[in-house]
């Protein structure tokens, strides 16, 4: 598991041209230090966020792909992912869903209570480097059919495969956008930096979650307690 956590944490570091100080090797300061690197590519770029996020995807081994968008190769993905994601997300469990057809498939994975949205305590984050880099990664570069839902009520997150997303919709419609009271997305480390920032929805007032649904919070947005 710290292997993974370290190879993810040097890509992502790789991409935000930074690295935590934090030990690689050493359970708890690891995964730490990858939740750290992504606040640092998040607050740095934004703009680009998701391209920067799936240039770490294709870090990762794609070929040969040997799997399409039919039944059996989704439910294979979905018989992977909660023997594969563990070390990110925490526990998954595999359920069945319906598809618009009406036949039932055993792709749907069930992330209880996600260990990076929890870790992070940041809605933005959450979307913006989860969400919907993955979606963009599997759908339109790999041809895979994957929705993805956060629940911010109760930290857990749902992935179907075989299921893309709708057309104009993010599944965020009827969600609580107001972002954790223990968001440090403006901590010291990236309000150090207001110079730089300055006149960012990232760090002024959050335009973008409220208008885009991609952004992380700031001292002006409201905040909630996580579940």
């Amino acid at each position: 598991m710290l292997f993974m956590i370290g190879a993810f944490r040097l890509a992502m570091g790789n991409m935000a041209g930074w690295q935590s100080p934090l030990p690689f090797f050493a359970v708890g300061d690891s995964y730490s230090g990858l939740v750290d690197v992504s606040r640092r590519l998040f607050a740095d770029s934004q703009a680009d966020t998701a391209e920067r996020v799936v240039g770490v995807l294709r870090q990762f081994p794609t070929q040969p792909q040997l799997l399409g968008g039919d039944k059996l190769s989704c439910e294979v993905l979905g018989a992977l992912t909660p023997l594969l994601f563990p070390f990110l997300v925490g526990t998954c469990l595999l359920e069945d869903w319906e598809t618009s057809s009406g036949e039932r498939w055993h792709s749907k994975v069930v992330i209880e209570r996600c260990r990076f949205l929890e870790t992070a305590a940041c809605k933005g984050m959450c979307v913006g480097l989860c969400k919907q880099p993955t979606e963009r990664f599997f759908n339109e570069e790999l041809g895979l059919p994957l929705t993805m839902e956060p629940d911010f009520e109760n930290c857990s997150c749902t992935m179907t495969w075989g299921a893309a997303p709708q057309c104009g919709e993010d599944g965020l419609e009827d969600q609580d956008l107001r972002c954790f009271a223990e968001c440090q997305m403006k901590s010291s480390m990236i309000m150090d930096r207001r110079g730089q920032l300055e006149g960012d929805p990232l760090v002024d007032d959050c335009q973008l979650v409220r208008e885009s649904r991609f952004g992380a919070c700031a001292a002006a947005m409201p905040t909630v307690r996580p579940p």
